[in-house]
């Protein structure tokens, strides 16, 4: 197997490399670390890895408030990394549900309260996205910048 790529304090693994592959590629990249560690890890059954690609949104958009709307990962997908994701969108649900309540019951126009949503989520949202790739960065890039640790997409 080929050596992968480096970006940095990562390497680029291709996707379509199988279990024993990745396996390999691991091994390469930590094989600094403890031996009993790394015993461990040559012990796994190379049919349970699998390539688990990380993405998250850029926090920042801002749009035209509009008759839809988004919430959860629809519009700020972060990384597991502070298990968020599901808990921002059940926030989410909680800011929306009272301002759509106020738009049909105590004359608040729907835009109204589609926006006044839309900014309450992104506030909170934006910062749960920023959180998650910030414990990305501790876990895994040692404080590097996103791009050291990142491959471009």
């Amino acid at each position: 197997m080929a050596r992968p790529k480096s970006c940095g304090i990562c390497y680029i693994i291709p996707e379509n490399l199988n279990g024993a592959e990745l396996l390999d590629a691991l091994i390469a990249r930590i094989k600094h670390w403890d031996e009993r560690i790394l015993k461990l890890i040559r012990h796994t059954d190379p049919s349970t890895v699998g390539f688990l690609k990380v993405k998250s949104s850029t926090p920042g958009a801002v749009w035209r408030t509009g008759p839809v709307t988004l919430l959860g990962d629809s519009i700020h997908a972060m990384t597991y990394f502070r298990a968020l994701g599901g808990n921002t969108a059940l926030y989410d649900t909680g800011l929306l549900v009272p301002q759509l309540t106020a738009a049909r019951h105590h004359g608040k126009s729907q835009t109204a309260a589609v926006r006044d949503y839309e900014n309450a989520m992104r506030d909170h949202g934006y910062e749960a996205v920023r959180s998650s790739l910030s414990a990305m960065l501790r876990n895994v890039g040692a404080g590097r910048p996103l791009s050291a640790v990142a491959a471009p997409q």
